[in-house]
């Protein structure tokens, strides 16, 4: 995954997987019939960890405030273990694939069926206890948070600027319709 995310899926050839990872190839191919299996098992598994950072932060934080610091802190945390920057893996991943490929759409709209799903369930225990706007369409104020989260880490992956990613801790709530 961590070639996947650095270098992107088509500058990842097989070779340096198997060397990277120190198996034999035909243990490799034993487990993954062809790449875009590897592919899809990692971004399988980066989307279990989101997942979980998101129903960890959903359960823990009482504002859209908190749940984006929280969030902040961890794709700050990730970016110190790394040394750098890489940006969003799941998105990583995707911009390197074929965009035509119909196995990867429906993947791809599943992960971000789960993310909507999380962080829906998260506004609507906000909106039951006041802590966003009234008016507020839950639907909408889901999209807008991952679209914000999505385009910060977009654009500190293009510019290195990490401040993209801290403004998100007053943006957000602003498009959440909070504090």
């Amino acid at each position: 995954m961590g070639l996947f995310w650095a270098q992107g899926v088509s500058r990842t050839g097989i070779n340096q997987i198997i060397e990277e990872a120190g198996v034999a190839k035909a243990s490799f191919y034993y487990y993954y019939k062809t790449k875009d299996d590897l592919v899809k098992e990692c971004i399988a598994l980066f989307n279990d960890y989101q997942v979980n950072i998101f129903d960890t932060l959903s359960s823990t934080s009482d504002t859209v405030h908190e749940f984006i610091s929280a969030w902040v802190k961890d794709v700050k945390n990730i970016y110190k273990r790394n040394k750098k920057f890489r940006g969003c893996p799941v998105a990583n991943i995707g911009f390197s694939l074929d965009s035509e490929s119909r196995d990867f759409s429906k993947i791809y709209d599943d992960i971000f069926e789960d993310w909507h799903t999380k962080i829906l369930n998260f506004v609507f225990k906000l909106k039951a206890t006041k802590k966003i706007n009234a008016d507020a369409d839950p639907v909408k104020v889901t999209r807008r948070i991952i679209q914000v989260l999505e385009g910060a880490m977009t654009m500190w992956r293009l510019t290195g600027d990490i401040q993209y990613v801290e403004d998100l801790k007053e943006v957000v709530p602003l498009v959440a319709g909070s504090e």
